[in-house]
């Protein structure tokens, strides 16, 4: 009897098929590098800025409870980490050059990663 029903359902179910993969999508590998390359870009560049920051700048940086946290963001939605790499300098430095500084910043964070990513997917059709 279970095995009428299971041939009976298995023959009326739908054919389960994953759509293959084409060229234009990342693969895991890339996705995950690339994650990496943000979260590490992130905690360099704050930890070597914070080193050159004066007391008053220092004060105006990100507090040591969410000092992670344009790392952490990496991980969650990226946009976000390069935001708050920008918020950082514009905090710190409070004027034009800050705020330009921090578009610099991610802007070549934003060529690291794409560099990186081109350079993964070249490494994976080998």
């Amino acid at each position: 009897m279970l095995l009428a029903i299971s041939s009976l359902v298995a023959e009326s179910a739908p054919a389960i098929s994953r759509a293959p993969a084409t060229d234009d999508e990342p693969s895991f590998i890339t996705l995950f590098v690339v994650i990496a390359t943000v979260m590490t870009l992130s905690k360099f560049i704050l930890d070597r800025d914070e080193r050159k920051l004066t007391a008053n700048q220092m004060a105006r940086a990100w507090p040591p409870a969410s000092r992670m946290a344009p790392v952490v963001f990496a991980l969650v939605f990226m946009p976000l980490a390069l935001f708050s790499l920008f918020v950082h300098f514009v905090r710190t430095r409070r004027s034009m050059v800050g705020a330009l500084f921090g578009v610099l910043v991610v802007v070549c964070v934003l060529v690291v990663v794409e560099l990186v990513a081109q350079g993964t997917e070249w490494l994976l059709a080998l």
